[in-house]
């Protein structure tokens, strides 16, 4: 980015230059920048103490900072450069802070999700990289290009500046080595006026006081911190900017793609945040005959105010870019060592076109281009992220907007570091071996050691092979002798900073011994103790050895213990003594810890590695509850399955599986797949049955002892019993009268009774027995008999062949006594067969109005079943000159004279006299 300098609008407003700023051209290829004026200046500043810690009194200058959406490239192969939002990867407990940190107040037409977004994410960014930076910043919606920001410019004096970086008690090591690089030249270099701008929220970090904000009007100016008090206000392009300048917003936390004509909105409030925070910069490349020192004093050729970035922005090695004769050569970087160093190529180039920008990776300066002008082709801006696409390959810490924290953190903004505790910094130490030993910084995921003697940051000694989470770090082969130099990287948020601290290198008179150098220890279940393993000290010198202590280090500490000792804090020449370690595993797995003893010998501290291995003994029963439905007093259901698995990683010994508790009878364990032992991640079974043995809700448990951890382990066991039903068929057998075969009879009724008190089930009715086909059933009952209720079963016979028939009719249910059944007989009979003595009559001539003497025909029921008589008529011609009748000796007692069946009987014929 090519943010025009705070010091610029100092020379225009205080000094009154303002006919000398060159005009502000936008670039084909990149987010523009701008810095203006808003208000007039104030009179000529007054005497001040350099060492006075307090914003110099004078009419508040208003820095006005604008970003322009860039334009699309020529080249249709290069995505247009856009601001990218930065996240913290890994946040610190703290990093989302209330009240403090970095603050967004939102105005009414921002909604109250996207403040939300800008609280937590984006300022939890900030919080998590920064311990130390405020800022209480309003954020509205407004006419601009893509986005600004307004606040009032601090006017310091650099001598306090640099000496509030000096005081530190601790620096990381890019403050350290930037400080450095400040230092090294003079301070007329800064023209005599000796101050320069400073933001609100670096100024508090560093103690400044009488420092002024902005109201959310940016009419007045006012105290920061304090209600309706600014550090800046963010203005973002609304609707109607956005449609003026052909592009749209884009909102991280609503998803989706972000489409070639969309700018983050959050990306733009981080960028402008960046600037809040104290990115500005008073130099300009966007001049075709090179760099334009913007920040001229009121003499021609001199150099004006600078911001807090300026301070080392350099043009070309060793030559600041606020010289009185600054280098043309397209582009500046930023340096921590007086611009002395080169890095790799930024575009495989070389020569005249060389980048001089470097990475702290490879030892060198940390580089921030300030713009992209003319092309990406040979200026290229990194300081926002915005970047040339496929031209910073290899540099991972570029393009990401990564620069502009480092530059903020070499300002005086700090980032946690992992300062060392042990051995104490600027000592000398004792022999060719050392732990380092450091603080956990919040928020780190991971650490990083160099150790080296060739000068700060080298790592010819020691460098970790990777990555290490502890906060400590052995190292052996140092000099006893000369400078030895460390560095502690920690990585947080996303980043990693750095300190570096110094040793002299120094012998030990002392020499130790430590047998066995290792100690293993048998598998162990988590929570158990073995005996103790005894290591032996032994003084190997000639003097007396200091033993300052022995103690338990690593990574699974806890699951050693150091639980005797005979040494004291002397171990004369020669002597020994002994530390008794146990192994009690706080967790199951291999576990590894070192015994550490630390003393005036070489290669202190001395260490032996401790082994082991804890097990655990788990058992889980499933499920763990069994619930039966209810069941008849004495019946059994059937038996549900309980799974018993070893969980742990150690064969468990099973003792018992028992039924226990209030109802135990009720319940029984009717088979098991259990033996003795279960090895790791095996299972077995147990079937439980339930037999209620009495009516009633009944609960049990199935207890299953082991040596595992819980025992007895167990199941609840659940059911109810319900009283003995009772069900009555009435009658219970039927004989049915002989019946015609392939006829069927009337039907006989059997009535089923429920005489319980519980309903019953009833599960079939059926016929059954040798002759079950000869009878018929049909029933009203249904699946269920309500107790003291009733339904009926129709019965009827059948037979299809002439004999006697028996069978059974069964009622199937969960009543005591099922299947209840009833008798059925009856016998089949064939069709009756009827013959008649004679075919015909014939009578003799007989007088009209006489009668003839009668003839007898007789009828004979020839078959084995009583026959119906339907009628005895006479028919034909003449039917009235006969008639019939029965003879008084064969006829019908008198009571069965209504019957319409009778046994053989005799008929005789009279014929009548002719009419």
């Amino acid at each position: 980015m090519s943010n025009k300098s705070v010091a610029k609008l100092f020379a225009c407003l205080i000094l009154g230059i303002c006919a000398r700023i060159p005009a502000i051209a936008q670039t084909a290829d990149s987010t523009l920048d701008r810095a203006e004026a808003k208000v007039v200046p104030s009179p000529v500043l007054g005497p001040v103490d350099d060492e006075n810690y307090y914003a110099i009194t004078a009419r508040p200058v208003l820095r006005h900072h604008l970003m322009l959406p860039s334009p699309a490239s020529a080249d249709p192969g290069r995505p247009r450069l856009k601001p990218k939002l930065r996240v913290a990867t890994e946040a610190r407990p703290d990093a989302v802070k209330t009240g403090t940190g970095i603050v967004y107040t939102c105005a009414s037409n921002v909604p109250a999700s996207t403040c939300n977004y800008l609280n937590t994410t984006v300022a939890g960014y900030y919080n998590n990289i920064f311990t130390n930076a405020n800022a209480n910043i309003y954020i509205q919606f407004g006419t601009t290009g893509l986005g600004a920001s307004d606040g009032f410019i601090n006017l310091v004096h650099y001598t306090p500046y640099v000496t509030a970086l000096t005081n530190k008690a601790v620096k990381s090591s890019i403050q350290a080595s930037a400080l450095s690089a400040i230092n090294t030249y003079a301070t007329p270099a800064y023209g005599t006026q000796n101050i320069m701008g400073i933001s609100v929220s670096l100024g508090t970090a560093l103690g400044f006081t009488g420092l002024i904000g902005i109201n959310a009007a940016e009419t007045a100016s006012c105290t920061p911190y304090t209600s309706g008090c600014y550090n800046e206000v963010i203005t973002v392009a609304d609707a109607a900017s956005q449609a003026n300048g052909g592009f749209s917003l884009y909102y991280d936390d609503q998803g989706g793609t972000e489409a070639a004509n969309q700018y983050d909105f959050y990306a733009v409030v981080q960028h402008e945040t960046d600037e809040v925070l104290g990115t500005s910069s008073c130099i300009s490349t966007q001049n075709s005959s090179g760099l334009i020192d913007e920040c001229d004093g009121p003499v021609t050729g001199s150099n004006g105010i600078p911001s807090t970035v300026d301070l080392l922005r350099y043009s070309s090695p060793g030559k600041l870019a606020l010289d009185t004769t600054p280098s043309t050569t397209a582009g500046q970087y930023y340096s921590f060592d007086g611009g002395v160093h080169y890095g790799i190529y930024g575009d495989g180039t070389s020569g005249a076109t060389e980048k001089v920008y470097n990475t702290l990776d490879n030892g060198d300066d940390f580089a921030d281009y300030i713009s992209s002008s003319p092309d990406c082709g040979s200026n290229q801006a990194v300081q926002d992220a915005e970047g040339c696409p496929g031209e910073d390959a290899g540099l991972t810490i570029l393009n990401d907007g990564q620069s502009e924290i480092t530059i903020l953190n070499t300002d005086g903004f700090d980032i946690p570091e992992a300062a060392i505790s042990s051995p104490t910094p600027g000592s000398t130490l004792s022999g060719s071996s050392a732990t380092f030993t450091w603080s956990a910084v919040p928020g780190a995921t991971d650490y990083w050691v160099y150790v080296g003697t060739t000068g700060v940051g080298s790592s010819n000694i020691f460098l970790n092979s990777s990555a290490i989470t502890a906060t400590s770090q052995a190292v052996t082969g140092l000099p006893t002798s000369g400078t030895i130099y460390v560095r502690v990287y920690s990585f947080v948020g996303g980043s990693w900073t750095s300190i570096d601290f110094t040793y002299t290198g120094g012998s030990s008179g002392s020499t130790i011994s430590l047998s066995p150098a290792s100690l293993t220890f048998a598998s162990t279940t988590v929570g158990s103790t073995t005996a103790a393993q005894l290591v032996t000290i032994k003084n190997t010198g000639t003097a007396a050895l200091t033993l300052t202590s022995e103690t338990i280090t690593g990574t699974n500490a806890t699951s050693f213990i150091k639980s005797a000792t005979t040494c004291t804090t002397s171990l004369a020449a020669a002597a020994s003594c002994t530390v008794s370690v146990e192994f009690k595993p706080a967790a199951a797995g291999a576990l590894t810890a070192s015994l550490s003893v630390a003393d005036n010998a070489t290669g202190s501290p001395q260490t032996v590695t401790l082994t082991g291995t804890g097990t655990t003994l788990a058992v889980t029963l499933s499920p763990t509850s069994l619930a039966f439905a209810s069941t008849p007093v004495g019946s059994t259901t059937a038996a549900q399955l309980v799974t018993i698995k070893n969980t742990g990683t150690a064969a468990v010994t099973l003792t018992s599986e028992t039924i226990t508790g209030t109802n135990a009878s009720s319940f029984l364990k009717s088979a098991t797949t259990c033996t003795t032992s279960l090895a790791a991640a095996a299972s077995c079974t147990v079937s439980v049955e339930f037999k209620p043995a009495a009516a009633g809700a009944l609960t049990a448990s199935l207890s299953v002892a082991d040596n595992a951890t819980g025992s007895p382990q167990t199941v609840t066991l659940t059911g109810t019993g319900t009283a003995a039903s009772s069900v009555t068929l009435t009658p219970t057998s039927i004989a049915f009268p002989a019946q015609i075969i392939n006829t069927v009879s009337d039907a006989q009724v059997v009535t089923v009774k429920n005489a319980g008190t519980t309903t019953v089930t009833i599960s079939s009715i059926a016929l059954g027995g040798a002759n079950g086909p000869s009878f018929l059933e049909l029933n009203n009952c249904g699946a269920t008999l309500a107790a003291s209720a009733s339904c009926s079963i129709y019965v009827a016979f059948d037979p299809t062949t002439a004999a006697a028939k028996t069978a059974t009719l069964s009622v199937t249910d969960n009543a005591t006594g099922s299947p209840q059944t009833v008798t059925l007989t009856g016998t089949g009979v064939a069709a009756p067969s009827v013959k008649l003595s004679t075919t015909s009559l014939t009578f003799a001539t007989q007088k009209s109005g006489t009668t003839s003497a009668a003839q007898m025909v007789t009828l004979t029921n020839s078959g084995t079943a009583v026959i119906t008589l339907t009628s005895i008529t006479l028919t034909g011609t003449n039917p009235t000159s006969l008639r019939h009748w029965i003879p008084a000796d064969q006829r019908w007692p008198p009571q069965q004279a209504a019957q319409s069946t009778w046994p053989l009987s005799p008929l005789r014929w009279e014929l009548l006299r002719p009419s």
